[in-house]
């Protein structure tokens, strides 16, 4: 063994044992011996990007990669670096070298599965998995991939079993529960559904609230006061709190927390008493229970899930008020449109429009568009201004506003968001636009809801722009004059 290597050596071992800065010093003293050694700069790429530099950990790669360009290894840290950057297709390029130099390296074929899944290549990446899983058939996190990729390409029963088996491999990994349990739910097996979306309290972006009061068990109410606690989106709130008139009916006082913009609307759900954004203004009670647990306390089914609308009521005055504000926008259809989510849901590149892209809806005659659209996604309508889209937003508030603007609508045009569920809770007519795989609420194939009466649904095909559906809508509106 030469010195140099004996050197490289000693460096992999301080790099092994996370001791970074005495790897560097040694690979940065190779590196003034011999300027052109590869493995001092790969590893000084290791080193880097495990140091969160990772331009400079795809320079030294990069550089690595040109004085030996059929190391596998070296493309892969390359692939990594660019991956977390967020530069999917040089990403691709370099696990693409990879798994030709190293085709049986597990990491590769994982990591290139997540590229393609991130840049919406599903079948590529459903592909790059199950290579990952022939080399690593006992990695939980790669079977929880794939079991994600396939409900994404709709193959439930393809779906269940990876997602079955990454929790046998894995009893712990509550993002496999989860994915688990919006399968099942998306599928109508609400039975097994409802318990393993228990899990969600463990993945990340879930915090259990600081509640000292004990949680519902669903034992007996009669007399008691329980708190019902939003614990989720706005449209979650607003679909789950129909179970307030449930409990009401056991004999229960019910009190709410929920997001400010909501709770005037909140209030005029039958069976809640009290309600109010913060727990402090709401007084005593006996026990809580988070709201998206409901259908399990319930045992909720297909066949029992409480649908009896409107269960959410628009404030008489609001109402009218916008009465005098809509009199001056001129005769014909009264469309509202929503074409955004909130942003931070992690399926909202999936579930929202741009709105250019509904301007086949504006060569149908006769229909005023009202834009319900608040948010980051409302700068749209500034950006691509359209004299059909009427825009009396800035009197928008809270929720009872929008719930007031949405009585004098013919019918609402949304994405999935909340102001799908705010339309459907009170009883108004309602297209919703769904991506191929839906969010677990609204199940599979069928055209409309069970939780919501009046919401009638219009859904993409697997890997297919939204072209196809909005012309679909324009068609139906045609018909509705």
């Amino acid at each position: 063994m030469t010195q140099q290597s004996s050197v490289i050596r000693t460096a992999r071992e301080h790099l092994d044992a996370g001791r970074l800065a005495e790897a560097e010093t040694i690979c940065r003293q190779a590196l003034q011996i011999n300027p052109t050694d590869a493995e001092a700069l790969y590893l000084l790429g290791m080193i880097a990007g495990r140091a969160g530099h990772l331009q400079d950990a795809a320079d030294l790669f990069s550089r690595a990669a040109q004085l030996r360009p059929n190391v596998g290894a070296i493309y892969s840290g390359l692939g990594l670096a660019m991956m977390e950057m967020g530069r999917f297709p040089e990403a691709a390029r370099a696990y693409h070298r990879a798994a030709r130099l190293i085709p049986n390296d597990f990491g590769v074929w994982h990591n290139l599965g997540v590229i393609h899944e991130r840049t919406g290549r599903l079948r590529d990446a459903a592909q790059s998995f199950q290579r990952a899983i022939a080399l690593g058939p006992q990695h939980a996190l790669a079977r929880l991939n794939l079991g994600t990729i396939l409900r994404d390409l709709g193959r439930m029963d393809e779906a269940l079993a990876e997602l079955r088996r990454a929790v046998e491999l894995d009893p712990n990994l509550a993002d496999a529960h989860m994915v688990l349990a919006w399968v099942l739910l998306l599928t109508g097996n609400f039975a097994l559904g409802w318990p393993q979306y228990e899990w969600r309290w463990k993945c990340p972006g879930f915090k259990w609230p600081n509640i000292p009061q004990p949680l519902w068990d669903g034992s007996n109410l009669n007399g008691r006061t329980i708190l019902l606690h939003a614990e989720q989106g706005l449209g979650d709130t607003i679909q789950f709190v129909r179970y307030a008139s449930l409990l009401a009916a056991r004999g229960a006082r019910v009190l709410v927390t929920a997001p400010k913009s909501l709770v005037p609307l909140i209030a005029t759900a039958p069976g809640v008493s009290s309600t109010a954004d913060r727990l402090v203004e709401l007084g005593s009670f006996d026990v809580w229970c988070p709201m998206a647990s409901l259908p399990l306390r319930f045992g909720t089914n297909l066949a029992t899930i409480p649908s009896n609308i409107p269960y959410l009521r628009a404030d008489p005055q609001r109402v009218s008020a916008w009465n005098e504000r809509l009199q001056a926008d001129g005769e014909g259809l009264k469309v509202g449109l929503c074409w955004g989510g909130n942003r931070a849901n992690i399926n909202d590149v999936n579930r929202s429009i741009a709105l250019p892209m509904l301007a086949p809806l504006g060569q149908v005659p006769g229909i005023r568009y009202y834009s319900l659209q608040l948010g980051d996604a409302a700068a749209q309508a500034r950006l691509t201004p359209s004299p059909k889209l009427i825009d009396h937003t800035s009197f928008i508030h809270d929720f009872a506003d929008t719930a007031a603007l949405i009585m004098h609508l013919d019918v609402v045009i949304s994405v999935d968001t909340s102001v799908a569920h705010l339309v459907g809770a009170l009883g108004r007519p309602v297209w919703t636009l769904l991506p191929f795989a839906p969010d677990w609420r609204w199940l599979l194939d069928r055209p409309d809801s069970p939780w919501y009466p009046t919401m009638r649904f219009f859904r993409k095909r697997p890997e297919e722009s939204w072209d196809r559906v909005v012309r679909e809508v324009a068609e139906q509106l045609a018909h509705q004059k």
